[in-house]
């Protein structure tokens, strides 16, 4: 039953493409490794949570004043991903990316600026690290600094209509000591479409809390209701 289960969540690596068998097959998985979980005392719990907290010393970039369109990256805290192929810094949570593009196409011409995607940038590219060549899809701030993304108020282009017209947009980034910590106490998920209520995201859980890889903390997703544990949408 092992390798058949195996088999099936290989054939089925993504969630809503998984049959009805193999979500059984990955939920028999959990709910065995389950079993088997063994509670931490709590004085032990409790020392291993202060450890944890004391190397949460990374400050982490916040953005904020996005537009309504944009709002499910509004307020979130980035975290560092690593370095693209020029040596600047690029940061990430939640599937949202922010880093430096020094040009499209190569073209000097073109001037660089921070972007804001739901796409990861090619770590090995020099340019055209997403968009190849347009962004009306993104949000971007020009800037010639590549070392640190453009702290303080400044007009971003995006999108806040209904169109692909770009508008300005004053938005704030600020660095947040320690921002890891308040990463743990905010959520994320939810957006607010145009002329809608606020929804979910697809894909998303009710309540979500970003991973934080660098000390092997991984989300918290949580579901309400008599539907199970499965993302809204699957």
């Amino acid at each position: 039953q092992a390798s058949i289960c195996a088999d099936l969540v290989a054939r089925s690596p993504s969630l809503p493409a998984m049959s009805r068998a193999a979500r059984a097959c990955a939920l028999s998985a959990l709910v065995a490794g389950a079993a088997a979980f063994e509670p931490l005392p709590w004085d032990e719990a409790y020392k291993k949570a202060e450890a944890t907290l004391a190397r949460m010393t990374l400050p982490l970039i916040e953005v904020s004043g996005l537009c309504q369109k944009q709002i499910f990256a509004d307020g979130l805290l980035f975290q560092p991903q690593g370095h693209l192929e020029d040596g600047s810094p690029y940061y990430g949570v939640g599937g949202m990316y922010l880093y430096f593009e020094p040009s499209f196409h190569g073209k000097q011409e073109t001037k660089s600026r921070w972007i804001l995607s739901e796409t990861e940038p090619h770590k090995a590219r020099s340019s055209d690290l997403v968009c190849a060549g347009t962004c009306n899809k993104t949000a971007s701030v020009e800037c010639s600094s590549k070392d640190t993304p453009p702290l303080g108020k400044h007009t971003w282009l995006m999108q806040c209509g209904h169109s692909d017209e770009l508008s300005e947009q004053s938005v704030t980034l600020r660095e947040v000591p320690q921002g890891e910590k308040y990463t743990l106490l905010r959520g994320l998920g939810w957006e607010h479409p145009l002329g809608d209520w606020f929804n979910l995201r697809k894909w998303w859980y009710i309540g979500n809390t970003p991973a934080i890889p660098r000390l092997d903390i991984p989300s918290l997703n949580m579901q309400d209701a008599a539907g199970g544990v499965p993302p809204l949408w699957a």
